[in-house]
């Protein structure tokens, strides 16, 4: 659950109404738009060229008491940082089996059967690079999306 809060310096309704634009040109939708709050619902995020604001897969959107209030699930902001983690380790390991099979068996007939232990230091040297780099590209873009967030929500803040 991602919560932010940043002070209205405009009319609380004028806020919601602009928000309401914003959000729907980004391919939010409008759930359901109350006094004072907006629920709204999105498709995620799937790519990093997509607008941020999509990491929004479930929201509320709250203007009153002087703040502009956002609590909102990223599912979107998951969905990749799962794929960044598993996917490249995953397809080091495909690589490793199709590689490791295809030099086992031409290694069976060749006169130097030791190839196959090039594609395990190779395949294996990637994937373990990943289990390292993948954490940081995720909480990396993790950051980045929270601040395009926050961003959104203070330019919709002020007039």
């Amino acid at each position: 659950m991602f919560e932010d809060s940043v002070p209205l310096a405009i009319d609380p309704e004028r806020a919601l109404d602009r928000a309401k634009s914003v959000l729907s040109a980004t391919g939010l939708q409008i759930e359901k738009s109350g006094r004072g709050e907006l629920s709204i619902k999105g498709p995620g995020l799937r790519s990093t060229n997509q607008n941020s604001l999509l990491a929004i897969t479930d929201g509320r959107l709250t203007a009153g008491g002087g703040t502009l209030d956002l609590k909102a699930d990223l599912g979107g902001l998951l969905f990749l940082q799962r794929f960044i983690r598993f996917f490249p380790p995953a397809l080091c390991l495909f690589l490793f089996v199709v590689l490791g099979g295809t030099y086992y068996f031409a290694g069976m007939f060749a006169k130097s059967p030791h190839q196959i232990w090039t594609v395990i230091g190779v395949t294996g040297g990637q994937a373990v690079l990943w289990l390292f780099i993948g954490p940081l590209m995720s909480r990396a873009m993790s950051t980045r999306i929270k601040a395009d967030i926050h961003r959104a929500l203070s330019s919709l803040a002020v007039d």
